[in-house]
């Protein structure tokens, strides 16, 4: 503050071009620090907006990589209740909400009553290169409550693949345990090896994890703040 003072004060006297030097260092100095400000916002918006807002509460995570086949576990706390994790996990027609590399999703017929079969696109980019993949999925609906769904070789660009999502509620909020392997066949160019792809699904699971926190707790407020309305109505209306 005193700094901004003084240099606001010799930008403004009339030196005769003695103090060119001061006066330019105090004008760079104003530039940097208005810039610092109308970009520390901005930074924080985006860390709000986009940074994983469970990335403490990540129990476990890993991914490997055995004779072309992927194999993925996860850990992690979401800051929503379980049943509405649940939900929308099982919105198939809006799957594509937990990650913008969907850019198409549908429910097919299935071949059995127990069963829901979901298409989805996936543009997948890993460096340079990008490739649309298609995926078709079986999604079952295990006695446990557990969300099992099995790739449909046929009509994917995999050759295998099998998810399970278990959903633990833990008071108000719930604890997510994924379990995926799935063998890719398409080609990934060698260049970018298998270490790149691990590194990909993981930024690409995180942001899922995220995505579907937020939604589940949106749904999860909204319906709070409906139930209290209606609830606040119901009073007023016994007391007339």
């Amino acid at each position: 503050m005193v700094q901004d003072v003084i240099c606001l004060w010799i930008t403004g006297l009339n030196t005769g071009g003695k103090n060119n030097n001061v006066i330019m260092y105090c004008l760079l100095s104003q530039m940097i620090k208005f810039s610092t400000r109308a970009l520390i916002p901005s930074l924080c918006f985006a860390f709000i907006c986009s940074a994983p807002v469970l990335a403490n509460d990540i129990a476990e995570f890993d991914v490997t990589e055995e004779e072309g086949v992927f194999y993925i576990k996860a850990s992690v706390v979401l800051y929503a209740p379980a049943d509405y994790v649940h939900d929308v996990l099982t919105d198939y027609v809006h799957i594509y909400r937990l990650n913008p590399s969907i850019v198409e999703s549908e429910v097919l017929t299935s071949p059995d009553e127990n069963v829901t079969r979901v298409r989805t696109k996936v543009l997948g980019c890993v460096v340079f290169y990008c490739e649309e993949i298609e995926r078709v999925e079986d999604v079952k609906i295990l006695a446990s409550g557990d969300i099992q769904a099995k790739i449909v070789p046929e009509f994917s660009q995999f050759k295998s693949g099998v998810t399970l999502w278990q959903i633990q509620s833990i008071g108000g909020n719930s604890k997510l345990t994924y379990h995926a392997e799935m063998e890719p066949d398409f080609f990934i160019p060698p260049v970018i090896g298998n270490s790149i792809v691990k590194a990909k699904l993981r930024d690409e699971l995180i942001n899922s994890f995220t995505r579907l926190e937020k939604i589940a707790r949106l749904q999860s407020e909204r319906d709070w703040n409906n139930d209290r309305s209606f609830t606040n109505w119901m009073k007023k209306s016994s007391k007339q």
